[in-house]
């Protein structure tokens, strides 16, 4: 007779090995803090619900909403090791973070923690929380982000009139009602004329607040131990008060942004609906295998909505794509992919060829945890017009094609931009391929084995664009001038006579490259078809490439790509990090 372990002594076993593991990584591997370094010991209750990524989930949403201010200074009165101060100084890498714990042992582990991370240039040490400290580090308080957890002397630290600043500053407070059971009021009045003041109370983790283990399965095996481990030791039920300025318009964006994230599941739904065809199912219909799948992948996703996702610091350039509403479901997989690879969200901004609005466009994508713009059409126009480019204004008043090369042209001359077309999914962060942004001012593109671009237009002005390698302008970078005013007005005229042939603005992209620019390094995207009618793709999850150019007759792939990558919960780069620590 054999002896088998029950399921409940093995999960016995289990579960403190897998704690184990996360603790030696040192990783926190969830919630707004994400991949921040944690050393694992904290000042008071438990580190445990930390490291998991389920500490103080009430306030996640906040910070996650504020997360698209450009906060200059944050300032975190009872900081302890610094959750809080070494998180936030991640979450904003623009900021200045001033960390005050009156504990010694507190600011031995917070410097442990600030050494961990590498901040040791951004965050400031102090002590004990003197009036006159506080003061100072909040300054007016327009560009500030204040956390305060003092057991109960919140009342006499948050006052507007002793400390003008917090009028204009965003506060997130816990009170200690265990302490004295009027500081919520106290406080909340003292703000109630200046904030929009938000109230969030403890409440119970569930299966969904846990990101691991990656597989479902084994989260659900564990969910009673996980509970367990997410108990932050607390005398009772807390509560906090999160305070938006009524006088900041960037935070009225941000209040739209989270009353939409609460629609966006039905809202995606809705846009994205999409009849099953039974036929994809019949094994003898003549359907290709390959595009059999791709058609089942699009009606899965189209099924499948984004949840809010967490923030992550954002990088100092414009992400710049365009798309008609037909391609929204694949715009969607593009950054989500973009989101699971980076380690930094870009600044994205969305150009409508005037099917859709920015309103319905927020609302479907408010799961996006960074900053999100919208240009018109219009927009686009007038300024290629008062840049001096009518001719480009018209080019893109008539064609898709011409709006895509006004919009470079025009946000090039503004900001360090990448362009990126929707049908280009992510594998890897770019960040070491794509180089420092402010040394973008030479255009620079794809390079493929294929010529897109037209051959009656090229001879007149570069010859070279018809000799490989040929130019693919599926990803395009540029801070400046994409080429000689001249030249380009010449081009686009050209263009004009047949402004619906996407050949023309390939051709007017290639020349730019072949006159003054560069080809990425062959690494940033895989620009091949010859998997477009196999049983099975490629595998874009080697590391071999950062992402993957998907054109029109390859769509098919890039659905049943973006399904597998939604098949990973923590997304490729996460996984790959916490295999790395471990």
């Amino acid at each position: 007779m054999s002896f088998y372990p029950s399921a409940r002594f093995r999960r016995s076993i289990t579960a403190p090995r897998f704690l184990e593991r996360l603790k030696k990584s040192q990783t926190v591997v969830g919630g707004p803090f994400k991949g921040m370094r944690y050393d694992g010991e904290a000042v008071f209750g438990a580190s445990t619900p930390k490291i998991i990524g389920v500490y103080e989930l009430e306030i996640a949403p906040f910070l996650v909403k504020w997360s698209a201010i450009c906060f200059g200074r944050i300032i975190n009165v009872g900081a302890g090791e610094g959750y809080y101060a070494v998180g936030c100084a991640v979450l904003w890498p623009q900021a200045a973070v001033t960390a005050l714990e009156s504990s010694e042992e507190g600011r031995t582990l917070l410097a442990r923690n600030v050494e961990l991370n590498g901040l040791r240039s951004r965050v400031k040490i102090m002590g004990h929380c003197e009036q006159e400290q506080f003061r100072a580090a909040i300054g007016n308080g327009q560009t500030s982000l204040v956390i305060v957890d003092v057991e109960g002397a919140e009342g006499e630290l948050l006052n507007p009139k002793t400390v003008p600043g917090l009028a204009n500053a965003h506060i997130i407070v816990e009170i200690h009602d265990f302490i004295d059971e009027r500081l919520g009021e106290i406080v909340s009045s003292r703000l109630k004329s200046s904030h929009i003041v938000e109230e969030v109370r403890t409440r119970a983790r569930t299966f969904w607040d846990f990101h691991e283990p990656r597989a479902l399965w084994r989260r659900l095996w564990l969910l009673p131990y996980l509970k367990q481990y997410a108990d932050e030791l607390r005398p009772g039920p807390m509560r906090w008060l999160c305070c938006t300025p009524i006088n900041s318009q960037a935070n009225v964006v941000g209040r739209a942004t989270t009353a939409n994230g609460r629609s966006t599941l039905s809202a995606q739904r809705k846009v994205f609906a999409r009849k099953f065809a039974p036929g994809l199912l019949r094994p003898f219909s003549g359907m290709n295998i390959s595009v059999r799948f791709g058609e089942i992948a699009q009606t899965v996703l189209s099924r499948w909505p984004i949840s809010a996702q967490p923030a992550k610091p954002i990088a100092n350039f414009c992400y710049l794509t365009i798309s008609d509403r037909a391609h929204w479901l694949m715009l969607r997989e593009s950054l989500f992919s973009l989101f699971h690879s980076w380690s930094s969200l870009p600044k994205i901004t969305a150009v409508s060829d005037g099917s859709w609005s920015a309103e319905e466009f927020a609302e479907v994508f408010a799961w996006w945890p960074g900053p999100l713009t919208v240009l018109t059409r219009q927009e686009v126009c007038t300024a290629a017009s008062s840049a001096g480019f009518r001719e480009l204004a018209d080019y893109a008043r008539q064609s898709p094609y011409g709006l895509k090369l006004a919009a470079i042209v025009t946000q090039a001359r503004k900001q360090p931009v990448l362009f990126v077309d929707a049908d280009i999914l992510w594998f890897k962060n770019p960040a070491s391929v794509l180089g420092d942004p402010t040394l973008w001012d030479k255009p620079r593109a794809l390079r493929e084995n294929n010529c897109h671009q037209r051959r009656e237009m090229a001879p007149r002005h570069c010859p070279q664009v018809l000799e490989p390698p040929f130019v693919n302008s599926g990803i395009v970078t540029l801070h400046g001038e994409l080429m000689a005013p001249e030249i380009l007005r010449s081009m686009v005229h050209d263009a004009l006579t047949d402004p619906h042939d996407s050949r023309c603005e390939q051709t007017i992209i290639a020349v730019a490259i072949k006159l003054g620019g560069e080809f990425f390094p062959e690494q940033l995207s895989l620009v091949e078809f010859d998997d477009v009618h196999r049983f099975r793709s490629r595998n874009m999850n080697d590391g071999s490439y950062c992402s993957r150019h998907y054109v029109n007759w390859m769509r098919h792939v890039l659905y049943r790509d973006a399904l597998k990558l939604r098949l990973q919960p923590g997304g490729l780069e996460s996984q790959r990090r916490i295999r790395q620590d471990a």
